[in-house]
């Protein structure tokens, strides 16, 4: 299976994680009204292919509060990380690390 986007990602959650874990991550609560505003907002963001332009060297490099950093991207605070790794949001962390990225430690954390 390629993954090219976001929704192949959850495709392949769904065929390779037990059923409740995925149910858990991929769900919402009550109506499901910020899932699918999430979803709406993801859907209205639009990447436009740029042609004849150099290449070589793209960076998503930017800065946060006066702080260089390797992308616009972060973690945000999530519980649970131990239905998708053994080794829960430890592994997060270093993921994080090594893409110097920051991760929000959520207060419902599976490790203590």
């Amino acid at each position: 299976m390629k993954l090219l986007n976001v929704y192949d990602y959850e495709k392949a959650a769904a065929q390779t994680m037990p059923q409740p874990y995925h149910e858990y991550y991929a769900g919402g609560v009550a109506d499901n009204l910020t899932l699918q505003e999430n979803r709406a907002a993801f859907d209205r963001l639009k990447l436009l292919p740029r042609i004849f332009r150099d290449v070589r060297h793209v960076s998503l490099e930017t800065t946060i509060l006066g702080e260089k950093r390797p992308s616009p991207f972060l973690i945000a605070p999530a519980a649970m990380h131990k239905l998708g790794h053994p080794d829960g949001e430890l592994a997060t962390a270093r993921a994080a690390l090594g893409f110097g990225m920051p991760q929000i430690l959520s207060t419902l954390s599976s490790v203590a």
